[in-house]
Parts: structure tokens; C-alpha cells; sequence
């Protein structure tokens, strides 16, 4: 993925990966644990947002932002 941004030639960065977990709340699992060490293995300030579009959809805005701690 960076290998093709780079190609661009465009200035931009990933800064961070965003995805939705529909009725269950923002949190991250074991898959979104092992994508987002993944993602600070680039670049360690990376984040992963978390959305519930049903939360939302009811009047609640549910997001939230995750960074890993000690992820080694």
C-alpha cells in the first residue's frame, strides 16, 4: 500500500485506518489488534478509528480512535 501511495508522487502519509463494527460498540479485536501493529510498525503514531453506523443511525455518534500500548 505504501509502495503504491509512494508511486503518486503525492505528499501525503497514511496517518491511521478506519473501519465499523455495526451494533457492537467501538473496541478492537484480536484482527484489529494485529492490522493496527501492523500500521505502527510504519509509522508508530498511526491510529485506528472505529465506527457503529447502528449506534449512530439511533442518535448516538459512537466513534472512537485507538493507538496500541507496549504492542510488542
Amino acid at each position: 500500500m505504501l509502495d503504491m501511495l509512494k508511486q503518486t508522487g503525492r505528499p501525503e502519509m497514511v496517518v491511521g485506518w478506519y473501519h465499523s463494527h455495526p451494533g457492537f460498540g467501538c473496541w478492537l479485536s484480536g484482527v484489529d489488534i494485529n492490522t493496527q501493529q501492523s500500521f505502527e510498525a510504519l509509522t508508530e503514531r498511526t491510529v485506528a478509528v472505529v465506527v457503529d453506523p447502528v449506534q449512530s443511525v439511533k442518535g448516538k455518534v459512537v466513534i472512537d480512535a485507538f493507538r496500541l500500548i507496549n504492542p510488542n
